[in-house]
């Protein structure tokens, strides 16, 4: 499938970052999903909720208005319990409910965003849980000529946001998702248990102990909203907590193989300088020599010549 910037593809060179962006959200909806009836409205090309699907969810459905999308996924990403359909998120058609909604990276591409949360309220379980990711427009830069995104409709400043939640969920509680970097602590090499797949998200304090607040980390360019039909709905602890989706993808080890090869080919230039620099200082040794040599015969042609 030919990734035209609407939505990612996964497997296309130079996306990698993008990816991670994306599957991070991903993996925060999949440790809530085991044992769920999960929607992932918008799910593009399947790979988020084919994740959903292996995390244990009893049933997946993923929707998305491009035909050509859902013919990817069902042909990429199909697996018992999961299943996809073409449908305009502006009105669902479905007629059960669902304990977890997913909905990223969508409601900025549709001008009728108020449809689209009233149809995602609509069809969420009295308990359930809906998670919508969108650009943050204060922070957010897309790529392209004028770091706009085509697709777009509009961006979000963090009270829009969290205005459009409201007019269809009573309890909204509003999340932001940053990069950072990090050190993975694990099982050792070999080790039975290498497979891991939890974690604890550690914030690194600085020399004096002091924890830094998450906008130290640098701007949101995300928001994701955490939204429930009842104020007083518990949220899972994952939510109450910072969240880290590691990511120790191959784009990082080929950059640092690159960037070792060309450490070692600097070294080999260096070498070869020194050498180069060694030989021209005993080339003028050499000729330093050779000219008091010339010097000292010319003196001895001028005394031949007096006499």
């Amino acid at each position: 499938m030919e990734f035209t910037g609407e939505r990612l593809v996964p497997g296309v060179d130079g996306l990698e970052d993008l990816y991670t962006e994306h599957m991070s959200r991903y993996l925060l909806a999949a440790s809530m999903a085991r044992d769920m009836k999960v929607l992932d409205v918008g799910c593009g090309c399947g790979y988020g909720t084919h994740l959903l699907a292996v995390a244990g969810a009893d049933e997946v459905l993923g929707i998305d208005v491009s035909e050509e999308a859902v013919e990817f996924a069902n042909s990429r990403y199909s697996r018992p319990g999961l299943s996809y359909r073409v449908m305009d998120c502006r009105g669902l058609d479905l007629a059960g409910s669902y304990d977890l909604i997913t909905c990223f990276e969508l409601i900025e591409h549709v001008k009728e965003d108020g449809a689209v949360v009233r149809s995602l309220a609509r069809v969420l379980e009295e308990r359930g849980l809906c998670l919508i990711s969108t650009p943050n427009a204060s922070t957010y830069v897309a790529g392209g000529e004028g770091g706009e995104n085509p697709y777009h409709c509009r961006e979000y400043e963090r009270d829009e946001f969290e205005d459009l939640l409201r007019t269809a969920f009573a309890g909204v509680t509003l999340l932001e998702q940053r990069c950072i970097d990090g050190i993975l602590v694990g099982p050792a090499t070999g080790d039975a248990t290498g497979g891991f797949t939890g974690g604890t998200a550690v914030p690194q304090p600085d020399d004096m102990g002091r924890v830094p607040a998450p906008a130290e980390y640098g701007p949101a360019p995300y928001f994701l909203a955490a939204c429930t039909k009842s104020p007083k709905a518990p949220l899972p602890d994952c939510l109450r907590a910072p969240f880290v989706a590691f990511t120790g993808n191959r784009r990082y080890m080929s950059l640092k193989e690159e960037f070792d090869r060309r450490g070692r080919w600097a070294r080999r230039l260096d070498e070869e300088v020194r050498e180069k620099d060694a030989l021209i200082g005993r080339l003028r040794e050499e000729m330093a020599e050779l000219k008091g040599e010339f010097d000292e015969r010319g003196r001895w042609a001028q005394d031949l010549d007096k006499k």
